[in-house]
């Protein structure tokens, strides 16, 4: 890449000292040498070394060699470091997820290991579209994970009792398991699930009972849903931190799906 090389031209010492002198004004190979304290065929190969990259524009005058500024490469370069500094939601989401996750461990220690999260979307789709999209594996499989994750399996049984598990996956190839059984089905209306997370030799992290409420709106359906956690154990801090998040961001997932 351009910025690369750019940079790591920059970032030898000598050659960083020669850009800063050269932002003030345009010099001599000797004023180089005279301001830098430095061998004058070294300041030549670092001059030579900051022109292969564009950095720097020699003009031969006569007998003297001016080196200058090429200040329309630099102002290329810090316009992409200026996008890569731009704010990214997802730095944003790991900040908040590393506070919730030191919050958790304070209610632990606290021995409170219980907690009731609700949370609201509206979404453009009538009651029965949205149902679909809660009891359908096919339809789940689409956009039940947050941010930076997919559904890799998914078995919805939406009767009073069915097996109901989602397996999401992390870019790395990571899998993260979740299963329980529906415990109440109201079609169109109201559905009840545990869904615990499990850890790595399948028994659960904490107990997580989801219920989604459905009710007509504007146009479109408002769902409510109470996610209630107990159980919580000094090993369940980092899942238990993520829950709230993670759902904040999959609702807006069900939401654009269906929009």
């Amino acid at each position: 890449m351009e910025e690369q090389r750019m940079l790591a031209a920059l970032a030898e010492p000598t050659r960083f000292e020669i850009v800063r002198l050269l932002a003030a004004a345009p010099r001599t190979i000797g004023e180089l040498v005279e301001r830098t304290g430095a061998p004058q065929p070294q300041v030549t190969r670092h001059v030579q070394a900051l022109e292969a990259v564009g950095v720097v524009t020699v003009h031969p005058l006569g007998r003297r060699r001016v080196a200058a500024l090429d200040r329309s490469r630099l102002r290329g370069l810090a316009d992409w470091l200026a996008a890569v500094a731009v704010a990214d939601p997802a730095d944003s989401a790991l900040e908040q997820y590393e506070r919730a996750i030191a919050a958790e461990e304070e209610q632990i220690a606290a021995g409170e290991t219980e907690r009731t999260i609700e949370l609201d979307v509206d979404v453009p789709a009538s009651p029965a579209e949205t149902w679909r999209a809660w009891t359908e594996p096919a339809v789940v499989r689409r956009w039940c994970a947050p941010e930076h994750f997919e559904v890799a399996e998914a078995v919805v049984e939406p009767w009073v009792g069915g097996r109901w598990e989602i397996v999401l996956r992390e870019g790395d190839g990571a899998l993260h398991r979740a299963a329980g059984t529906a415990r109440a089905v109201e079609p169109l209306r109201r559905l009840e699930v545990e869904l615990s997370p499990l850890d790595a030799d399948g028994a659960p992290v904490f107990r997580l009972v989801q219920e989604v409420l459905l009710t007509e709106r504007d146009g479109g359906t408002r769902v409510h849903l109470t996610l209630r956690v107990s159980g919580i154990g000094p090993e369940g801090a980092a899942v238990a931190g993520g829950v709230r998040l993670g759902w904040e961001q999959t609702l807006a997932a069900l939401a654009r799906m269906l929009r």
